[in-house]
Parts: structure tokens; C-alpha cells; sequence
């Protein structure tokens, strides 16, 4: 039996998305474009070094005209016994056992063979002097057509695992499958449809029950949720798929310029401003704000402090930072939260969304589409009001609190002079887009302070949810101790 060919894979990263899409994810090559908290680029080079089945001798990247030429020599003084697979950076796997498959075949080829006829999104080549031949054809005359179409018998099958995400319908289709869920086992849809299937049956049926019980005024606001489904194991509601991507993509790609983010914030305002509202008394407001600001946090804490990771977590905190646990942070919050949380002299709730964060808002800027989804839930119409603080809490951890950074693991931890640890956030400079918020908050009256601190109990509640990575909890700790401290030196 012929020893396996060597595969060497080079992902072709010289390509710009048009202006429609650059409109959302900025000014990156479809290779930094993040899905899902990794960049595309890395996430197809962990997909082939976790394949056992068909070893990767070496992983290229090229962005330009220099990284091909020290490809070129490269190959020359590899082996001839070699399969070469250039992957176009726009293309992207949505059937990882189709892509393996094709790839086994790939390795028994004796001919250059492609994806598509037409469209070639993968060429595939069975030696090295064809490769190169190619990659003469691309730097003389820039693009990568080679030859200009193919022979039916020159496509490799599978070829149903890549979409092209440089056509528009594709990749706002692709990027609006891509809802972040942590309770969901599946989200499945088609072209016009997505279906939510998920254990935990309660949940789903307070997010579908939610839209079905807000008034007729507020529906307007949300994606609609139909077909509820529920039986002993699991439960599913269908929505339409809007091919419209989330504000977190947008924002965290450089996408949303301060005119953009006052236009989207317009549109929030409008939401924010003209939600029902009912007065409460000052017992019942006081009441339900402990529960959710302070009796909420102080429950999330001691659920963390159970956990197995939290040992380490707290060593860091001990030994990086002004505090000796994670108790010390809360106690500093609870002193700011006692001072200043009893300011409001107004009491009353609201119907809010309960969760209005960045990655649950889609938003289209080039025609001011806005749609809400994931919102909090109800099975009663008492459960749609909420603090009136709440949502704006969850803006503002996304504006000023750089979650969405934090969430798509866009930070480094490093040591200051000091030997402390310190976050830095690996974003442009948002001061310009920040103030835009903060006049937004004034414009309206809203106590900043308030919401920056109920900003900062959201990040604190959060931190037993994300234990599956331990390295962006102890990012959110360092992120509320940011919070707090700003706090306690400004004052109000």
C-alpha cells in the first residue's frame, strides 16, 4: 500500500468583503471576521488539527503578494509527495463531516480538481509544480480563476459543506443562524425559518408566552415567536429568520461609527421612553430592586464560590489584585449600593425586553431596522415588568463595560508595574462613541451613575454562567473592579 501524501493546507485570506458587508463587520478580510468568538481564519485551522484521521503537515496563511512568494519557495523544497488544498478565505464549512470526507478523497487525486464548476471556492492539487503554477497565475494576474471553469469530472465530491459568505444573502444568513444561546441544544432553521429546541422546557415556554402577553403596542418591537411545541424531554417554538445581524457583531468589528451608534441609540431611546409604565409603591420598588441588584448578586457570588474553578479564581483575585476574594468586590459594590441606590425619587416599573444587550438587538443601520429577540420571558403578564434601570444597565454594559469585547475574548491580562493584573480590551478608541451614550442618558435625565452601577452588579451576577471559561470570568472580575473603583473615586 502507497504511503499517505502529505496535505498542506493554505487558507487564501487576500480578500476584502464588498461595501454592503463591510458595512457590518468593517474594515477586515473575511479571515478576521469573527463567528461564534473566534476568527474565521482560526477556527478552519482548529477544525484541521483536531482530524485525526488525515494528519495536517502545515497550515499557510496569505494575505498578500510577499506571503505567496515565501510560499513559492516554500514548496519548492517540499516533498513531491504532497496534496496542496487552497481554501478561499470567503468560504466557510457548515458540514464538518462533508469537508473530512472530501478531504480523505482529496488525498488519492491525481488531477487539479475544484468544488465548483464556476464557482471555485477550494481547488485541490495532487502535486506540487501544478500548485505552483497556480500560484504564478494568481500573482501575475490577481485573482484566482484557474483555469477559468472546469470539467464536470474535475469536481470533487462532497461539495454541499462551504457557502460563500462574499454574496450578501449568504453571510447575513449565515451570521443570523448564529444566535448565542447557552440554554438551547439546537437552534435549526431553513431560508425563511429558525426553530429553538431546547431541556429546558420552562424557559422556552416563558420566551415564547413573553411576546404573546405584551401589549399590542410593544409587539411591533420583536421578533415573533409561533408553533410552540412541548413533550416530556424537550421544547421548541419557531420564529422567521430576519437575515439582519446583531449590534455585538457590528460593534465589535469596528462597524458602528459614533453617527451610527446616535442613530441606533434614537431608535433604543424611542423604545426606552415609550415603554408602558406603572407606579409602584416605594416598599414594592425598593423590594424588587434588592432582588434584582443586590438579593440576585449576592446569590450568583455564592453559587461561584461552590464551584470547583473558584479556588483558582480566587488565587487571582488574592494575589493580582487590591482585594483578597471575590466577597471583599462585593462588599465594596454593597456600600456604593446602599449609598446611592435609594436616589431614585421616582416608583415605578416598566414592560421591558430584561435582557436588551448588544448581541440580542438586530439591527440593520443602512435602513434603521431594528428587531428585538432572546428577552427574558414571562408566563404571566405580572412578569413582564421590570426595573426601569435594567435595560439600560444591559446598553451600557455593552457601550461602556466593553462586554461584548470580554464575551468574544477580545483581552489580554497582563501585569502592571505593580505586579497586578490588568485588562486590556483589544478594541479601537470608543471615548467618541461613549460620550454619544452618555449625552444620550442625559438628554433623558438618567442618572449615569445609577446605571453604571447596576452595570457593574450585571457583570458581578454573571460570573458562575461563564465558568466553562475561566479565563473570561476572572476578564469580568477585573472588569467590575474597573467599575467599582471608577465609582468610588468620582463619586456622584
Amino acid at each position: 500500500m502507497a504511503d499517505q501524501k502529505n496535505l498542506h493546507f493554505i487558507f487564501d485570506d487576500r480578500f476584502h468583503p464588498s461595501s454592503s458587508i463591510s458595512n457590518v463587520v468593517g474594515n477586515s478580510t473575511f479571515g478576521e471576521i469573527l463567528h461564534k468568538r473566534t476568527k474565521l481564519s482560526n477556527k478552519i485551522k482548529e477544525l484541521l488539527f483536531e482530524m485525526t484521521d488525515i494528519p495536517v503537515d502545515n497550515f499557510y496563511l496569505i494575505r498578500d503578494i510577499a506571503d505567496i512568494e515565501n510560499l513559492r519557495q516554500t514548496i519548492k523544497e517540499t516533498s513531491r509527495h504532497s496534496i496542496f488544498v487552497h481554501f478561499m478565505s470567503y468560504a466557510v464549512i457548515i458540514n464538518e463531516d462533508h469537508f473530512l470526507l472530501a478531504l480523505k478523497k482529496a488525498m488519492y487525486i491525481d488531477t487539479i480538481m475544484t468544488i465548483h464548476q464556476n464557482d471555485p471556492l477550494i481547488y485541490y492539487f495532487p502535486e506540487g509544480s501544478g500548485y505552483l503554477n497556480f500560484l504564478d497565475h494568481v500573482s501575475t494576474r490577481g485573482n484566482v480563476f484557474y483555469p477559468s471553469n472546469f470539467e464536470e469530472e474535475s469536481v470533487l465530491k462532497p461539495n454541499d459543506f462551504v457557502v460563500d459568505i462574499s454574496k450578501l444573502q449568504n453571510f447575513l444568513q449565515f451570521f443570523s443562524g448564529g444566535f448565542e444561546a447557552r440554554h438551547f441544544n439546537a437552534l435549526k432553521g431553513d431560508l425563511f425559518t429558525l426553530t429553538k429546541t431546547s431541556s429546558d422546557r420552562s424557559k422556552m415556554r416563558k420566551e415564547h408566552d413573553y411576546y404573546h402577553l405584551l401589549p399590542p403596542e410593544m409587539k411591533g418591537w420583536f421578533v415573533a415567536p409561533y408553533n410552540f411545541t412541548n413533550n416530556e424531554r424537550v421544547a421548541s417554538y419557531t420564529m422567521e429568520r430576519l437575515n439582519i445581524p446583531d449590534m455585538a457583531l457590528q460593534w465589535i468589528h469596528g462597524a458602528i461609527s459614533p453617527n451610527d451608534l446616535a442613530t441606533f441609540l434614537d431608535k433604543v431611546f424611542f423604545f426606552i421612553t415609550h415603554r408602558p409604565r406603572r407606579s409602584v409603591s416605594k416598599d414594592s420598588y425598593i423590594k424588587s430592586q434588592n432582588d434584582l441588584y443586590y438579593t440576585k448578586v449576592l446569590e450568583r457570588i455564592n453559587t461561584l464560590k461552590q464551584l470547583p474553578e473558584y479556588s483558582r479564581l480566587h488565587m487571582l483575585i488574592e494575589t493580582g489584585t487590591s482585594y483578597n476574594s471575590i466577597d471583599e468586590v462585593f462588599a465594596d459594590y454593597n456600600v456604593l449600593y446602599n449609598k446611592y441606590a435609594s436616589y431614585n425619587q421616582e416608583f415605578y416599573e416598566v414592560i421591558g425586553h430584561g435582557d436588551l444587550c448588544f448581541s440580542n438587538i438586530l439591527y440593520d443601520k443602512s435602513t434603521n431596522l431594528m428587531k428585538f429577540i432572546d428577552p427574558k420571558g414571562a408566563v404571566q403578564e405580572e412578569d413582564l415588568w421590570v426595573n426601569p434601570y435594567y435595560d439600560l444597565a444591559k446598553l451600557s454594559h455593552s457601550i461602556f463595560g466593553n462586554y461584548d469585547y470580554i464575551n468574544n475574548e477580545m483581552f489580554t491580562v497582563s501585569l502592571d508595574s505593580n505586579c497586578g493584573f490588568h485588562l486590556d480590551i483589544e478594541i479601537k478608541e470608543l471615548t467618541t462613541s461613549q460620550a454619544v451614550f452618555r449625552d444620550k442618558l442625559e438628554q433623558y435625565g438618567i442618572d449615569i451613575f445609577i446605571v453604571r452601577l447596576f452595570e457593574a452588579s450585571l457583570f458581578l451576577s454573571m460570573l458562575p454562567l461563564h465558568i466553562d471559561n475561566p479565563r473570561k470570568v476572572f476578564a469580568f472580575v477585573l472588569n467590575a473592579i474597573h467599575i467599582i473603583e471608577e465609582l468610588k473615586n468620582n463619586g456622584k
